[in-house]
Order: structure tokens, then C-alpha cells, then sequence
């Protein structure tokens, strides 16, 4: 199984390579653009008045240190975000939100589970992941790009990553399931899979 970037690779920001930033910023006076560097992400979060989503893949301290000041951001969520050894949460802190949500990928027959932090504040989402599984590549995001959601607002942009997060892990536990449903009748044929596979299917 794969494993994401652990506590010591990630607080070790010398020994690692540097993060990729991306995502959209939005206003009414500029409209859409998209970031593609801290420093374009820094540049929006200055703009009162401009809604915004970081992504950021394979962050450590460094970056997120940075954004801690224009997000608002206890260093202890910024410790949680980097060491990407928590649970699934939903914790506020003032008027900041982090969650901790589980996205599958597909390695072999089964799926592992990556950890994505989110933040979100009044007008800004943050995603922090290991590299390898993007949420802007994923469902409505992928589809319909960033800035579609900047205009209704950071929790619109919330809504656009869980529902890429829940739709792609159903999709894969489905895959799982099947493989393993085969396996089953291989090895006990005329069994029907549920009788094995008991709670372990998926569902809509």
C-alpha cells in the first residue's frame, strides 16, 4: 500500500521537494484567475474583498507558515495539517473551520485512504494533500474549474471538494467490491458475495 508523506517527512522541508500550489482566486472587480505559485496565493489572500482557494500538495512547514497570518490560522492546526496523522474531524477554531477527510486511490485491488485537510474561513478554502490525488482534478472541479465556485463563496468551494472526495470513493469502493465479489465466487462457488462480504458494500 501506498503511504502519504509522514511526520518526518513533512516537517523536514530541506529534505523534501517543494510544494505545488494551485487554485482560483475571485472578485467582482477582477473576475477569475487562476494561482499557480505561493506567491500568487499570498497576493489574493491580501485582496479583501477577493474569494479564494489554495490547493496545496505536498506541503510542509514552510508554506503553511506562511499562510497561517492571512488565514487565521492556530499553529496547532497548522502542526495537525503538516504531520497528516489525524482522524476524521471537523474542529472550529474563532471563525476558522479544519477538517480532516479520507479520499481513496486505488493501489492493487483495494483502496487506500489519503488524508486531506481542509480549512475554511469567511472567504477563503484551503486543501492540503499528499501528492498523487488532486482535488482539482476531481468531479465538479475537475469538470467546471475552481473559480465556478468562487462566486457563490468559499463554502461553495467546500461543497465542490466533498462531493468529488464522496463521489470517487464510491466509485472505487464499488471496484473493490467487485473484485472481491469475484474472488469469492472463484473460490466458493455458488456462495452468493453479501453472504461473505456482509457490510462491506456500497451503497447510495
Amino acid at each position: 500500500m501506498s503511504t502519504p508523506d509522514g511526520p518526518g517527512d513533512a516537517t523536514v522541508d530541506d529534505a523534501r521537494q517543494a510544494a505545488v500550489v494551485a487554485g482560483a482566486a475571485w472578485s467582482r472587480a477582477t473576475g477569475p484567475r487562476n494561482l499557480r505559485s505561493l506567491e500568487d496565493a499570498l497576493a489574493a489572500l491580501a485582496e479583501p474583498e477577493t474569494v479564494v482557494w489554495v490547493d496545496l500538495e505536498g506541503a510542509g512547514t514552510s508554506e503553511l507558515s506562511q499562510l497561517a497570518t492571512p488565514l487565521g490560522l492556530h499553529p496547532l492546526v497548522v502542526e495537525d495539517i503538516v504531520e497528516r496523522d489525524q482522524r476524521a474531524k471537523v474542529e472550529h477554531t474563532g471563525d476558522v473551520m479544519h477538517l480532516v477527510v479520507f479520499g481513496a486511490v486505488l493501489d492493487g485491488e483495494l483502496p487506500d485512504l489519503i488524508e486531506v485537510d481542509i480549512v475554511l474561513t469567511r472567504r477563503c478554502l484551503l486543501t492540503s494533500h499528499p501528492r498523487g490525488w488532486r482535488p482539482l482534478e476531481q468531479g465538479v472541479p475537475g469538470r467546471m474549474g475552481a473559480a465556478h465556485f468562487l462566486p457563490k463563496g468559499s463554502d461553495a468551494a467546500l461543497y465542490g471538494v466533498l462531493d468529488a472526495i464522496v463521489d470517487g470513493n464510491l466509485g472505487k469502493i464499488e471496484r473493490a467490491h467487485a473484485l472481491q465479489a469475484s474472488d469469492v465466487d472463484a473460490e466458493l462457488p455458488g456462495v452468493r458475495p453479501a453472504a461473505v462480504m456482509g457490510p462491506w458494500q456500497p451503497c447510495r
